[in-house]
């Protein structure tokens, strides 16, 4: 039997101990990483989607996953994937950046190519690999992206690349040419002579209202060409590590990625002035007022030297576009000042 002498200490260490547990739960809910993910919560009700984000700082590999495992439409943010993997090959000697490819009307795509409309004004051009990349990485040229992928091997040979490299998650499946019929619906074999431009164009315009909105379903579900936001933070930090390409490959693809002019009011709409970000935006098309997905993945260099892999995902939302690039930059400023504070803690 306990006596009253003996029950006091036993009382003030159990005091102690909740007096501890209660501080140090606090702590944990104040938490700058924690708090993130209520902030993140908030910002997918104001998308009128679903927000997926994964986010990574690298030298203390602190996280933040949200939605991290769930498939998202790429669009083109699977140029990028597509770019590492033709820059692998020309680390190997496959390829090389100075050769030159013939483009004519064939080879073009719908969608954004500002190398389509060149062609189309002026007939077939010969560029070399390197202006390809930057067309496909820099411009989001679909057209580029098309040619490069056929030149890399196709893409089961970029998704071999990404599983010899432990990275699963992402799936790149079909060609910009592809994409663009099973978006809209285009349904049959090939016509002969295969999908040039034009016949694209045609077979999409004559895509009825009730089967281009089961394509859109469609879509949504498809597995194809979809990532996971923490694989493609994974992929992003490989690069960051330097453990993918060559210096002089990596410099290249990270040049290309932060000179681009896509995508201003996404990763970079609310960062500080003078952040340097490359990235890779994608954005799919749309149906009756719902778009399939609104993207951006990057890497963040803060002002002290470290780096914040990032990827962003708005999928099937009818905001509009300021709305959903301004979800991405939100997203961006959110996962910038948690990780700059997680940090100083």
């Amino acid at each position: 039997m306990l006596n009253k002498k003996s029950l006091v200490p036993r009382l003030r260490q159990s005091f102690l101990l909740l007096a501890i547990f209660r501080c140090c739960f606090a702590a944990a809910q104040s938490h700058p990483l924690r708090t993130l993910f209520t902030h993140l919560q908030a910002i997918e009700k104001q998308s009128g989607g679903t927000l997926g984000v994964a986010a990574m700082h690298l030298p203390s590999g602190q996280t933040v996953s949200y939605h991290g495992k769930d498939p998202f439409p790429m669009a083109s943010v699977y140029k990028f994937p597509i770019a590492l993997h033709f820059l692998h090959q020309v680390d190997g000697g496959k390829v090389r950046l100075e050769d030159s490819v013939r483009v004519t009307r064939d080879d073009l795509r719908p969608g954004h190519s500002p190398l389509a409309v060149q062609i189309l004004k002026e007939g077939e051009r010969t560029l070399a690999n390197r202006e390809l990349l930057r067309l496909m990485l820099s411009e989001s040229d679909n057209t580029a992206s098309d040619v490069l992928l056929r030149l890399g091997g196709g893409a089961e040979a970029v998704n071999a690349y990404l599983a010899a490299n432990g990275v699963t998650g992402i799936r790149v499946s079909r060609s910009e040419g592809e994409l663009a019929l099973d978006f809209s619906g285009v349904a049959g074999a090939p016509p002969p002579g295969g999908w040039t431009y034009e016949r694209i164009k045609r077979a999409v315009d004559a895509v009825p209202a009730e089967r281009r909105r089961s394509a859109y379903d469609r879509f949504l579900r498809d597995p194809r060409d979809t990532a996971q936001p923490d694989a493609v933070v994974q992929l992003l930090k490989l690069v960051a590590q330097e453990q993918l390409l060559k210096p002089q490959s990596r410099k290249l693809l990270l040049d290309m990625m932060t000179q681009t002019p896509t995508g201003m009011r996404r990763l970079k709409g609310k960062l500080p002035a003078g952040t340097v970000v490359a990235h890779k935006t994608g954005s799919t098309g749309s149906h009756n007022g719902f778009v399939g997905g609104t993207n951006d993945v990057g890497l963040i260099y803060l002002p002290h030297g470290d780096v914040i892999a990032i990827a962003v995902f708005v999928k099937n939302t009818n905001a509009d576009e300021a709305t959903r690039e301004g979800t991405i930059a939100e997203t961006a400023r959110a996962v910038y000042d948690a990780m700059n504070a997680a940090k100083k803690r």
